[in-house]
């Protein structure tokens, strides 16, 4: 019997070992997921619209009399491009993507002589 309960505690101890690690790395899992960024949704940043029953756009002011902002403060980006932004089409894409979205954008580059002629 000495032989078969050897093997017995050895099989015990593997076996709560691995369960001990699948909870491990079960739960490191679950922690990572939890946080992960939410998926990006663009109709969230846009500032809301008021209307009429006609399904015209209303002004809306602020307390102070000022006209509201178009889009949500903080949705500000820069986008820089190390060198001619006119030789950059990809940078100027996501720069009319994120202005199309609601987003105020900056282009940060120089403007050599390819942006020059396409003014």
């Amino acid at each position: 019997m000495g032989l078969e309960d050897f093997f017995n505690q050895k099989l015990n101890n593997g076996f709560s070992a691995v369960l001990t690690g699948t909870v491990v790395l079960s739960t490191l899992f679950t922690i990572l997921l939890l946080t992960l960024p939410k998926q990006y949704d663009p109709y969230e940043d846009k500032a809301i619209k008021y209307v009429d029953e006609n399904g015209k756009e209303l002004e809306v002011k602020t307390k102070h009399g000022k006209t509201a902002l178009r889009w949500k403060q903080g949705r500000t980006v820069q986008i820089v491009v190390l060198g001619d932004i006119g030789r950059s089409p990809r940078m100027q894409y996501h720069a009319l993507s994120i202005a199309k979205h609601g987003g105020r954008v900056f282009l940060i580059g120089y403007q050599g002589w390819w942006s020059q002629q396409m003014r």
